[in-house]
């Protein structure tokens, strides 16, 4: 019997997460897919035709049109569709624990320095850009209940606003993702000419904000930078965050 796109599906562990995604959706689609042409399959994927090329070609396909042949005799049912959203959730949902437990073995021996470094400070600045701003801001607010005075600044603001509260303050915590974005670099080196500590949070991989911070808080994730597929680095941040200041 000439396998079905579902049993495709189950062969995911040699597809990476945006391979998966789309594979998914031209099983939950395949009336809608057998009419598209790559490219309209790629923009309704937020993907590229290579990406499905390779797809097809992972999937023991010459090439996209010899994948659109197959989709012609499959037809799934809802009793189908719902399993399958079922297993991507569970998977997904094992990933993310998977990577908080990571986690937690990276940061085991930074816990007591950041505590440390807490306890001794009274007036904490803390600086994000872009997205990253937002988890400044979650950690502010949590340092108020603390009885602790946080600033937060964001590339928004201007240099000398910075250099003129940044003298005054006994730590400087620093979020990216990245750990080179520049402009938090660059107030991490300020903060660090002013002899006050820095604590950095980024994702695990090695980084100069990273190699720069008095101490630093991995927060491990297995999604690329710019990959579009469901990350746990902000999810998981957030729970680090929680249990560092919720001893």
């Amino acid at each position: 019997m000439e396998p079905s796109v579902w049993d495709l599906l189950k062969g995911k562990n040699r597809l990476t997460e945006m391979e998966y995604s789309v594979l998914l959706f031209a099983a939950e689609n395949v009336s809608l897919v057998r009419e598209m042409n790559i490219r309209e399959l790629a923009a309704r994927c937020y993907t590229s035709p290579a990406t499905i090329i390779r797809l097809c070609k992972k999937l023991g396909f010459k090439g996209y049109s010899e994948f659109l042949f197959f989709l012609k005799g499959q037809q799934p049912t809802l009793h189908q569709t719902q399993t399958t959203h079922f297993e991507a959730w569970d998977d997904q949902f094992k990933m993310f624990l998977t990577n908080f437990e990571r986690t937690n073995t990276l940061i085991s021996e930074q816990t007591l320095a950041f505590h440390r470094l807490l306890d001794e400070s009274q007036s904490i600045f803390l600086y994000g850009a872009g997205f990253s701003t937002f988890f400044a801001e979650y950690m502010a607010k949590k340092l108020h209940l603390l009885k602790k005075q946080a600033w937060v600044s964001s590339a928004g603001d201007s240099r000398s606003l910075f250099l003129a509260h940044i003298e005054h303050q006994d730590l400087f915590i620093a979020f990216s993702r990245s750990g080179e974005t520049e402009s938090v670099l660059e107030k991490a080196q300020i903060a660090k000419q002013h002899d006050i500590p820095v604590i950095a949070f980024t994702r695990a991989t090695k980084n100069r904000l990273g190699d720069l911070a008095s101490v630093h808080i991995p927060v491990y994730d297995d999604q690329r930078e710019e990959s579009k597929a469901a990350s746990s680095y902000d999810s998981n941040l957030l729970l680090v965050m929680e249990m560092l200041l919720h001893r």
